[in-house]
C-alpha cells in the first residue's frame, strides 16, 4: 500500500484544510520536532521555488505522550500534490526514520503496475478535492492494511 508511514487523513471543509497524521515508537524531545517542523517548511518551500508555485502554508503540530510522539501537517488542500505528499514522508523518513512507524505490509509485494495505479488514484483524488471540495468533513485512517474512511 502506498505511503504506510501516514496513519491517518482528515479534511476540515470549513478551513479547506487536509491533515496528514504521522506516528512515532517513541517520545520525541519537542526541540527536535521544532527544528524538523522548520526544515520541512524549509524543503516544501525549496519545492515550491522549484515548481515555479507559491510556497505553501503548512502547519506542523505535534503531542508528545509517555511512550509515542504524533505529528500532524496541515496543508491547503487546493495547494497539496502527490510529490508534495511524497516530499512529505521522504523529509520524516531522513529526519525521523529511527522512529517512524509505518503499517505492516500483510501479504505480497506491490507490483510496479500497482503502485502506478496507487499514485494515479491519489493525483485523481488530490484534483477532485481541488475542483469540488465536498462540504462533509472526512477522516481517513489504516488499520491493518486496509484505509477507513469515515464522516466526521
Amino acid at each position: 500500500m502506498r505511503y504506510p508511514e501516514i496513519c491517518a487523513i482528515s479534511y476540515n471543509p470549513d478551513d479547506n484544510l487536509i491533515s496528514l497524521s504521522f506516528s512515532f515508537a517513541e517520545p520525541i524531545a519537542e526541540e527536535r520536532f521544532r527544528q524538523g517542523s522548520h526544515r520541512l517548511n524549509d524543503c516544501l518551500a525549496a519545492y515550491s521555488f522549484l515548481e515555479g508555485k507559491e510556497p505553501p502554508t503548512v502547519s506542523v503540530h505535534w503531542t508528545t505522550l509517555e511512550k509515542t510522539s504524533l505529528l500532524k501537517v496541515e496543508y491547503d488542500v487546493n495547494a497539496v500534490s502527490k510529490g508534495e505528499i511524497a516530499l512529505i514522508i521522504s523529509f520524516l523518513h531522513e529526519e525521523f526514520g529511527d522512529c517512524l512507524m509505518r503499517d505492516l505490509d500483510i501479504g505480497d509485494p506491490i507490483s510496479e503496475d500497482d503502485l502506478l495505479l496507487q499514485d494515479e488514484f491519489i493525483n485523481y483524488m488530490l484534483e477532485k478535492f481541488k475542483g469540488s471540495v465536498p462540504r462533509k468533513k472526512l477522516i481517513a485512517f489504516r488499520e491493518e492494511g486496509k484505509v477507513h474512511v469515515f464522516k466526521k
